[in-house]
């Protein structure tokens, strides 16, 4: 939401966050890799004095749409993505970390924690072990379908999947899905409007073979009319690609917990 005449302001609610999911990903000019110039921005997000943590999602399909999705979760508003235009230290960052505009292909937006199957907060959410997985969904909306739209939010656990994940076979151990909300994004970029998360912690050994099963299901999930685009897939965050402040894990706010059981 925005004020009037003024930049984006954020929702006040105890945590803030970031989807940022990368379609096309070449290197930056200034390093070898697109994790590589990751990490360089990361290096510098980290030490705002909000920020929590910030999880590289990989995608286990090297074809899929995002290659990477990048899920950072802050404790206030104090980010210069959250406040509209970038202040000019942090477009440097990003310029050398992502390369020039239109380098990479990315949506990046901050998005609040709509709702969740547990009526309890979930972020901010990290895997239980390496070998769970991920499933993310990416949706837009048709705005001027407005009553369809507030629909699929009072109805979003048929509308979005999440009553169908949870129905997944018993093996893949989903017990809790979270819906994500778009409040601001830069202007020239048409964000996502909602994220779905879902954890599966029934993966052994590295066996994906269950969780591409399900996949194939949930892609033909039939979503309202709404619904202009989505794009499901599944995701690992591999520890290395899971940072947290230079001081390290700090407190969380009341009800939130690192990881959920």
């Amino acid at each position: 939401m925005a004020a009037p005449g003024g930049p984006p302001q954020p929702p006040t609610l105890p945590m803030y966050m970031v989807f940022n999911a990368f379609e096309e990903i070449p290197a930056p000019p200034d390093f070898p890799t697109f994790v590589e110039g990751w990490q360089y921005t990361a290096s510098h997000v980290r030490k705002n004095k909000c920020f929590l943590v910030t999880q590289l999602h990989r995608n286990i399909n090297p074809q899929g749409k995002f290659k990477f999705v990048n899920h950072a979760i802050f404790d206030g508003p104090d980010f210069a993505a959250f406040r509209g235009p970038f202040n000019p230290e942090f477009k440097e960052v990003t310029l050398k970390g992502h390369g020039p505009p239109g380098h990479q292909k990315k949506f990046p937006g901050g998005y609040e924690e709509f709702a969740t199957t547990t009526g309890k907060p979930l972020v901010p959410w990290l895997q239980r072990d390496d070998n769970s997985l991920w499933i993310l969904t990416a949706f837009h909306v048709n705005k001027e379908k407005s009553a369809e739209v507030a629909d699929f939010e009072k109805n979003w656990r048929a509308h979005s999947g999440a009553d169908f994940i949870l129905n997944a076979p018993k093996e893949l151990s989903i017990s809790k899905v979270g819906l994500y909300k778009k409040f601001v994004s830069p202007p020239v970029v048409n964000s996502y409007d909602y994220f779905l998360r879902a954890e599966i912690t029934g993966i052994a050994d590295d066996n994906n073979a269950p969780a591409l099963d399900f996949l194939k299901k949930l892609v033909e999930f039939k979503y309202p009319d709404c619904v202009t685009d989505t794009d499901t897939a599944l995701y690992k965050t591999d520890p290395e690609y899971i940072i947290y402040p230079d001081a390290g894990k700090r407190d969380l706010p009341e009800g939130h917990s690192w990881v959920l059981e």
